[in-house]
């Protein structure tokens, strides 16, 4: 979304609300989104907030699509999916309103 679209939302929803702005404050409310709109939109921004990896150096994309497109395209063996042992335990919750236990012999541990 661009600024204007910002500008547009915010200012349909101040109209909304019964707000009235008047020219000077229309300037410092586009002045306002354009340069929070300009910072957000910084790759600095996004990679100081680590959303990024890093950058690419323009003359270096190529090499760089070419390097990626290699690594997702080799496979491994091609071995049978294999999902191993997954053991389901029924669990007690101590919180539940419901659940009253007279001593631990009344509570069943193990896979059954």
């Amino acid at each position: 979304m661009g600024d204007k679209t910002i500008l547009d939302i915010t200012i349909a929803a101040m109209r909304r609300a019964g707000n009235q702005l008047d020219a000077k404050e229309m300037e410092a409310l586009r002045e306002k989104v354009e340069s929070s709109h300009d910072e957000t939109t910084d790759i600095r921004h996004t990679a100081s907030h680590l959303w990024v990896d890093g950058f690419i150096n323009p003359q270096d994309t190529r090499n760089v699509l070419i390097s990626a497109l290699e690594a997702v395209t080799q496979r491994a063996d091609d071995e049978p999916f294999r999902t191993g042992v997954l053991q389901v335990r029924k669990l007690l919750n101590p919180l539940a309103t419901n659940l009253r236990l007279a001593d631990a012999s009344q509570c069943r541990t193990g896979g059954g």
